[in-house]
């Protein structure tokens, strides 16, 4: 009677100790999926923003400094973060140009 109680009762002590480990396991490879998923979801819906956008750029020499004019032509706003003429970047500040809206950057 001892021996099949004690068994019993470590059967029952390991099936406890397995399921307190593997339960956690999974809620947390569960959630890390959820967060997986959130974030390919973002990055699908920049890209597709991003797909959207469509500028041109026209350069007005100006003596000796260079107008830039961006013409915005897409459905979403545009930031623009840099600017490079001929390999060499400028300072700017960042520009937001609205939906089918034009900005001028002055003497580049």
């Amino acid at each position: 009677m001892r021996r099949g109680t004690a068994s019993i009762l470590g059967t029952i002590l390991f099936i406890g100790i397995l399921f307190s480990a593997i339960i956690p396991l999974f809620r947390t490879m569960r959630q890390a999926d959820i967060v997986f998923e959130q974030k390919k979801l973002e990055v699908e819906r920049l890209d597709e923003q991003r797909e959207l956008e469509y500028i041109e750029v026209f350069l007005m020499p100006d003596g000796e400094n260079i107008d830039v004019i961006v013409l915005n032509r897409c459905e979403v706003p545009v930031t623009i973060y840099h600017l490079w003429v001929n390999d060499e970047l400028f300072s700017i500040p960042v520009t937001i140009i609205d939906t089918q809206d034009d900005y001028t950057f002055e003497d580049q």
